[in-house]
């Protein structure tokens, strides 16, 4: 499987091809990094990837093992930090889903994960413009959480919400 980024304003490819060992969708690929590189969930694990050459820069594996998958990546803030959700696959383990913010320039987590709830579904998150707070949409119901804190602002909204629109300006 190979995934090529555009330039759809000129209509042409901004680099080489990447390879990746598995199907991708699209909620599995961002641009990161000021959009130099290419955040991909590839067979359970975030991968940067340069759009120039092609070649992988990064993987972030913590979490990862045969019960669990990373099933969703929003970059946002200049394309410096990381919303990167892990969900407990049922029937092998159970637990919540839970969320986890990273710095992609520095290469680490940022603040403790974020727990969602049980299995729960995320559909979407953006950063806030300082990159401090994160709102996400999960199974339905809108939330605000502080990055460093892991700390909820504000209780549930509930829905049905599926997307979220506006928010960061990048």
């Amino acid at each position: 499987h190979r995934i090529r980024a555009w330039d759809l304003q000129r209509g042409v490819s901004l680099g080489q091809a990447i390879e990746c060992s598995a199907a991708v969708d699209a909620g599995e690929v961002a641009f990161a990094n000021a959009n130099r590189e290419l955040a991909i969930i590839d067979r359970d694990v975030l991968r940067l990837f340069e759009v120039a050459t092609g070649k992988q820069t990064f993987a972030f594996e913590t979490y990862p093992t045969p019960a669990t998958a990373y099933d969703f990546v929003k970059v946002g803030v200049h394309g410096s930090r990381a919303a990167l959700a892990l969900r407990p696959k049922p029937p092998f383990i159970r637990g919540d889903t839970v969320l986890q913010v990273l710095d992609l320039a520095e290469r680490r987590a940022l603040g403790q994960a974020i727990s969602l709830g049980r299995y729960a579904r995320l559909r979407d998150a953006r950063f806030s413009d300082d990159g401090h707070r994160l709102a996400v949409v999960a199974d339905g119901a809108l939330r605000t959480w502080e990055i460093e804190t892991a700390r909820s602002i504000g209780g549930a909204e509930t829905g049905p919400y599926d997307q979220l629109v506006g928010g960061s300006s990048d």
